[in-house]
C-alpha cells in the first residue's frame, strides 16, 4: 500500500470518526435542545397558565367587588326606603296621636270653658263671682290670685297654690311699686302677659324663678279696674314640666272679662230692685228706670229728682277720671257731651212733660253732683243742657 493510500484510508478514518463525532455531537445538542425547548415550552404554559388563573382570578375578584359592591349598594336603598317608610309611618302614627291628644286637649279645655262661664253665671254676689273666677282659673294654671284694686295698693282677696301664708287673701296687701305686671294691668286696663325674667315682672310676693311664664287680667267695671287676676306656671320643676295649653293666658282673660260681665248685671239687677223697692236708696248703676209715680204730684215730683239723681250718678260712677278731667277743664258738658245726652234721653221718656216743665231735676242734678255744685264747670250755657 502507498503512503498515498495509506494517508487517504487515515484521512478517511479521520473523516468517519470526525463525522460520527459531529452526529454524535450535533444528535445530543438535539437532544438537549429538544430537551431545553420543551422545558421552556413546559415554564412558558404553566407562566401562561398562571398568568392566566391570576388574570382570571383577579377579575373574578373584581367582579366579585362590583357585584358585593352593587348587592351593598341595593341592599342600603333598600333600607333607606324601608327606614324611610318607617320613619314616615312613625311621623304620620306620631301626628295622629298629636292630634288626637289635642283634640282631646281642646275638647278638655273648651269643656272646661263652657263650666266656667255657666258657674261665673250662676253667682248673685261679689263674693260669689270672685271666688267662682279664683276656682275656674285654677284649673288653668297652677297658681292663682285675686287682687282688689285700690288707691296705691292691691288687696289680697283670694289665693290658690301659693301656701298656707296666703290662705286668708285678705292679709295680703301689694302696693304698685310690688306689683309688677298687676300694676301695669291696672294701669293699662289690659291683660299683660310675661315671664319672670322680661321687662315686665313677676310681683314681689309670687317669688317665680325666672323663666316662667305669668299673666294678669284686669277685671273692670264701666271703664274702671276693680280687681286683677293672676296666673303663673308655679316655681318648682313639676309644675313647670307638666303639659299646659299654648293659650292659657287667653282662657284666662276670657274668664276674667266675663267675671267682669256677671258683676256688672249683678250690680244692675240690685240696682233695679233697690230703686223698685226703697225709692230713697240710690244704687249704684241702674239698666231700668224707675216708673214715676202717679199718687200726688209731690210724689211725681221726688220720683223724678231721684230718677235724675241715678242717672247722673251713674255717669259720674263710671266715668270718673273724665269727670275729674272736665271739672279741672272747665268743659264738663263737652268731655261727657254724649253720657249726657243720652241720660237726658232717658230721662226725657221717663218723665211726664208737666213735671219736666216744672222742674228740671236732671239740669240740677248736672250741677249738684256732676259739677259738685259749681254750674260754670259744665262749659255751656243752662239753656243747652
Amino acid at each position: 500500500m502507498t503512503f498515498d493510500d495509506q494517508l487517504q484510508q487515515v484521512f478517511d478514518t479521520l473523516t468517519d470518526r470526525l463525522r460520527d463525532d459531529i452526529a454524535r455531537e450535533l444528535k445530543e445538542t438535539a437532544a438537549d435542545l429538544a430537551v431545553h425547548a420543551r422545558t421552556a415550552r413546559e415554564t412558558a404554559v404553566d407562566e401562561a397558565a398562571t398568568r392566566a388563573s391570576t388574570e382570571a382570578q383577579r377579575e373574578a375578584e373584581a367582579r366579585l367587588v362590583a357585584e358585593v359592591a352593587a348587592a351593598e349598594a341595593r341592599a342600603r336603598e333598600e333600607a333607606e326606603k324601608q327606614v324611610e317608610q318607617r320613619s314616615r309611618e312613625m311621623v304620620e302614627a306620631a301626628m295622629a296621636t298629636s292630634r288626637g291628644e289635642r283634640r282631646s286637649a281642646d275638647l278638655a279645655a273648651s269643656q272646661r270653658l263652657v263650666e266656667a262661664i255657666r258657674a261665673l253665671d250662676g253667682g248673685r254676689s261679689l263674693t260669689d263671682i270672685l271666688d267662682t273666677l279664683a276656682s275656674c282659673a285654677s284649673r288653668e294654671a297652677p297658681r292663682v290670685a285675686v287682687l282688689l284694686a285700690g288707691t296705691g295698693e292691691l288687696r289680697g282677696w283670694r289665693f290658690i297654690g301659693f301656701g298656707p301664708a296666703f290662705d286668708v287673701g285678705s292679709t295680703v296687701i301689694v302696693s304698685l311699686e310690688e306689683g309688677g305686671l298687676i300694676a301695669e294691668a291696672v294701669r293699662t286696663s289690659m291683660a299683660v302677659s310675661s315671664d319672670a325674667s322680661g321687662t315686665v315682672a313677676a310681683p314681689v310676693f309670687a317669688a317665680l324663678p325666672g323663666g316662667r311664664e305669668c299673666a294678669a287680667v284686669p277685671v273692670t267695671m264701666g271703664g274702671e279696674t276693680v280687681a286683677v287676676l293672676y296666673a303663673d306656671r308655679g316655681t318648682s320643676d313639676e309644675e313647670d314640666q307638666e303639659a299646659s295649653a299654648p293659650t292659657w293666658p287667653d282662657a284666662l282673660e276670657l274668664l276674667a272679662r266675663h267675671a267682669a260681665r256677671c258683676l256688672e248685671a249683678t250690680t244692675a239687677i240690685k240696682a233695679m230692685r233697690m230703686l223698685s223697692k226703697r225709692p230713697d236708696a240710690l244704687p249704684h248703676r241702674a239698666s231700668q228706670v224707675a216708673t214715676v209715680s202717679r199718687a200726688s204730684q209731690n210724689d211725681e215730683d221726688e220720683a223724678a229728682r231721684r230718677y235724675a239723681l241715678l242717672l247722673v250718678s251713674e255717669i259720674k260712677l263710671y266715668h270718673e277720671a273724665a269727670v275729674v278731667a272736665g271739672r279741672r277743664e272747665r268743659d264738663l258738658a263737652t268731655r261727657l257731651g254724649g253720657e249726657i245726652a243720652r241720660a237726658r234721653v232717658l230721662y226725657d221718656e221717663r218723665v211726664p212733660p208737666a213735671l219736666r216743665e216744672h222742674s228740671d231735676h236732671f239740669h240740677d242734678e248736672l250741677v249738684r253732683t256732676l259739677a259738685n255744685g259749681d254750674a260754670s264747670l259744665l262749659g255751656q250755657p243752662v239753656e243747652t243742657l
